[in-house]
């Protein structure tokens, strides 16, 4: 006897109206213990195809009562680690079954549309912590190119020129506000980054998977990065967000690869 709570995994974008993305799945590992459990369709290295169900996972908590079921729910889904090109409900679904009328039983049949009408929205990370990751993300990744180029040279029996990557600048866009980061090398994995004012000192280091651990005010950070048509997306832990692009108005481009772009002018008017 008990209660048990159900979660459907899904690769559905629940800030973009819930709508199916598709891709390849770096990574998926969920932790089992004796009041959790869940299955899945694919594993790392596999993906979700255009045409497939958005549907992927299942995710089953227990507990003596419903309030017991929906903790261990909650750790369930924060231990959950989907990384690759598609997204997932899950940040969504964490925050909804802690929201009060979840936990209340305050629900009924019209609830979770009026909540997806209402644009009710997981909460972010402060604005400085996808600012500051994405810009040590950039300018370690120029400080690797650099580096590489610098050994292809000398194997060519070649003279490097000169690089310099001591102080680096780093635009960076977030929910349209545009910053400049100031990043200066301090030593290996360590960089200095400043916003316009005050500077930090952070501390990363490299991951065999391809993505980077980041030391800021006493947190630890787990960074993946994945390049898409219309920026860097940033996984930071649980939560996405997206370093977008400088948007230039005489191009076009579609946010999903694929997507017809329409454009609609006047009539008789002149088309560059």
């Amino acid at each position: 006897k008990g209660h048990v709570v159900a979660v459907r995994i899904t690769s559905e974008d629940a800030e973009d109206g819930f709508k199916p993305t598709c891709g390849s799945i770096d990574e998926i590992t969920f932790p089992t213990t004796p009041d959790t459990w869940g299955y899945f369709s694919v594993k790392g290295g596999g993906g979700i195809h255009e045409f497939a169900d958005s549907q992927f996972g299942h995710l089953f908590a227990r507990g003596d009562n419903r309030a017991e079921a929906i903790n261990n729910m909650v750790v369930a889904l924060a231990d959950l680690k989907i990384r690759g090109e598609i997204m997932s409900i899950a940040a969504y679904v964490l925050d909804m079954i802690q929201s009060e009328d979840f936990t209340g039983n305050k629900i009924h049949t019209g609830w979770l549309d009026q909540r997806i009408a209402a644009q009710v929205k997981p909460g972010g990370l402060p604005w400085h912590v996808p600012v500051i990751s994405g810009a040590v993300y950039r300018a370690q990744q120029r400080v690797e190119k650099a580096k590489v180029g610098f050994v292809e040279a000398v194997k060519k029996g070649q003279i490097p020129g000169r690089i310099s990557l001591r102080t680096m600048e780093e635009p960076i866009i977030v929910d349209g506000v545009k910053y400049t980061a100031k990043v200066t090398v301090q030593g290996p994995g360590q960089l200095r980054v400043s916003v316009g004012g005050p500077s930090v000192d952070t501390v990363c280091r490299p991951l065999k998977d391809g993505g980077m651990q980041m030391q800021l005010d006493g947190n630890a950070y787990i960074i993946h990065a994945e390049e898409t048509a219309v920026g860097t997306r940033l996984q930071i832990g649980q939560k996405m967000c997206l370093l977008e692009q400088e948007k230039d108005p005489s191009q076009l481009k579609a946010v999903t690869a694929g997507k017809l772009v329409k454009w609609l002018g006047p009539d008789g008017g002149a088309v560059k």
